[in-house]
């Protein structure tokens, strides 16, 4: 056919492998963690630093308060939700 040069119609987006879609819910993906039979790490009792375990002797030469940060951060998976939006006016 004439006027459709180098158009195929199996041809499809490709999704871009560096996107991440955060709101796919993947509980239903049988995925295992920690299926190495390594044990988990846990948190240092007086430095909440998480460490694997029988590491205890790594933590002795942590001074007091190196893992507390003086302020509170919040993690969120949505983008620009802390700064107000530049293109909304709000009633004066």
């Amino acid at each position: 056919v004439q006027g459709r040069a180098g158009i195929s119609s199996k041809a499809a987006a490709k999704p871009n492998p560096m996107v991440v879609d955060y709101s796919e819910d993947i509980s239903d993906h049988g995925v295992e963690i920690n299926c190495g039979g390594e044990e988990e790490w846990v948190p240092h009792p007086r430095t909440g630093i998480f460490f694997p375990p029988g590491q205890e002797s790594v933590m002795d030469g942590v001074p007091d308060g190196a893992a507390s940060f003086d302020m509170t951060f919040w993690l969120r998976n949505v983008d620009g939700v802390d700064k107000p939006d530049p293109d909304h006016h709000f009633p004066n």
